[in-house]
């Protein structure tokens, strides 16, 4: 008889490997939400100091958008 241990079927590696796969991509998404709340919070102060700025980057993104 042969040991369980260190023997996994092929149906359990396939199970662990999308589980490393759905892993890569929640850290994916969880690192660019990241970036994008530091990128907001170090706009802070400049936005507090000049009002214009606001207006200028929601006609920025108004542009870039298609619709």
């Amino acid at each position: 008889m042969r040991s369980k241990l260190g023997n996994q079927s092929q149906h359990e590696k396939e199970a662990q490997d999308s589980i490393e796969a759905i892993s890569y991509d929640d850290r994916t998404v969880w690192f660019i939400w990241i970036v994008l709340v530091f990128i907001a919070i170090a706009a802070l102060p400049f936005i507090a100091r000049s009002p214009d700025l606001v207006g200028f980057i929601a006609d920025l993104c108004v542009s870039i958008t298609p619709f």
